[in-house]
């Protein structure tokens, strides 16, 4: 296990030496930090210090290849632009004189401004107009991704940052991130073979079929994600939603081919019946076989078709169906199970001073998570506490854990010691058992989603 990561230490790359400035996210594979290239005017840089793999695991010489030829496709194509490439791959001892190995490290440009395209979508201010554009800049990104050679893996829409870019109509260019185990569609991820073999990344509530079939992914799973991702962009919501918190729902639904039909928030080309089109083309991309599925070239060109107000051509892979494709019937919604006109949902914010953390469904929370969102996520435990969500009531939650933890986890300065109902403007913090101090201010804001 590589030692934890030294403020102010000075990290020895290939094309520059690194100072590490703040720890950003500890997560299960590496830490994120904000460091400075010393070498090149001191410009602030993005830095990955991996916890896996090691140089210890037996596919470690062929992931660093491999990760540099994913690289290279990347950067001598016209995908370049819409990914956040390594600028230096390297492994480095990060306690020289203390340390006896070597671990692996990457940097990236620091990206300053701008928001993921979760951000956007939470903002609930978003034009119907803008969401368009930003839908079609988003195939063009990942239709170049894919004409690479290169498979992403890990869609979802935080992983879609949305930077500024005046060359654009809408103003945003989207790049692309988490890409260090993406794979290349013609050679097998070395990471697969071997005595410590590893499966490929995803995230829950994003995994493709083939991602749950333990199947190697492809262009095909990259599509399905793109299509949950252009129902949150375009549609009513994640077409899974209902099951995305609950990892066997999920599987089962997924597998089957069910989930709720797809409803545009607005026209295309000015028209209901084109926009009705272009949600058959995003169930299409939710089908559990990769085949029926179309590509991200045949899903641009059918938004662009669509939205000049002219018929599509229909995809190359199957036809389109005439209407929803077969769901079962307890995927359909029923005048009886409608539901009431408002808030479908209510999701909760926690914001400190390092970012903040949109969550739609229950869990645990501990020091890696919390590190995303606070620089003093070290004073809590990997299980601190426990936000809930109750559905029907549309009420947040704290809960504090069952076993005693080094630190208290607080409540509006006070300890909280029962299941404790949230309201927007809470507080959430460590604090100090016996000096009773306070730290890592986590600021709670309750969002209903439409």
């Amino acid at each position: 296990m590589p030692p934890n990561p030294k403020i102010g230490s000075v990290i020895n790359g290939r094309k520059g030496r690194y100072e590490l400035v703040r720890e950003i996210t500890q997560g299960n594979m590496a830490w994120s930090l904000e460091a400075r290239d010393l070498d090149h005017g001191n410009r602030k840089v993005f830095l990955k210090y991996y916890k896996s793999p090691t140089p210890t695991v037996d596919w470690y010489e062929g992931y660093v290849r491999y990760v540099e030829e994913i690289n290279r496709r990347l950067e001598q194509s016209s995908a370049a632009q819409y990914c956040v490439l390594s600028t230096d791959l390297f492994t480095a001892n990060p306690r020289p004189g203390m340390c006896r190995s070597e671990f692996l490290y990457q940097t990236y440009d620091f990206i300053e401004s701008g928001y993921d395209l979760r951000g956007l979508l939470d903002r609930g201010d978003t034009s119907w107009e803008k969401r368009k554009t930003m839908a079609k800049v988003f195939l063009v990104a990942m239709k170049k991704i894919h004409a690479s050679g290169v498979v992403h893996c890990d869609l979802k829409p935080e992983n879609v940052q949305m930077l500024p870019d005046a060359s654009v109509k809408v103003g945003l260019i989207p790049r692309m991130i988490d890409m260090d185990r993406s794979i290349l569609s013609d050679v097998e991820a070395p990471w697969t073979r071997g005595e410590m073999k590893e499966g490929y990344t995803g995230t829950p509530g994003y995994l493709s079929p083939e991602h749950l079939r333990g199947e190697k992914p492809t262009t095909a799973s990259d599509v399905f994600t793109i299509g949950i991702i252009l129902g949150e962009l375009l549609g009513n919501g994640h077409p899974f939603d209902r099951v995305r918190g609950d990892a066997a729902a999920y599987k089962d639904a997924v597998l089957a081919g069910r989930f709720t039909p797809v409803r545009l928030q607005g026209p295309l080309g000015e028209s209901d019946e084109f926009a009705a089109e272009f949600a058959r083309w995003i169930q299409l991309c939710l089908q559990p076989t990769a085949a029926a599925r179309p590509t991200c070239e045949e899903l641009h060109k059918a938004l662009l078709q669509l939205d000049k107000g002219n018929p599509a051509p229909a995809p190359e892979t199957t036809s389109l169906p005439p209407d929803m494709p077969p769901l079962p019937p307890e995927a359909i919604p029923t005048p009886e199970k409608k539901e009431p006109a408002g808030p479908r949902a209510i999701a909760l914010k926690l914001e400190g001073d390092t970012g903040r953390l949109i969550q739609r469904f229950s869990m645990d929370f501990g020091s890696n998570i919390l590190g995303a969102v606070s620089s003093q996520a070290r004073f809590a435990e990997k299980e601190q506490f426990r936000l809930e969500y109750l559905p029907e009531a549309q009420e947040w939650y704290a809960v504090p854990v069952a076993r005693v933890t080094k630190n208290l986890t607080a409540l509006n300065g006070s300890p909280l010691t029962e299941r404790t109902r949230l309201a927007d403007g809470d507080v959430i913090c460590m604090l100090g058992r016996s000096s009773g101090k306070t730290a890592m201010e986590l600021r709670v804001s309750l969002i209903p989603q439409m």
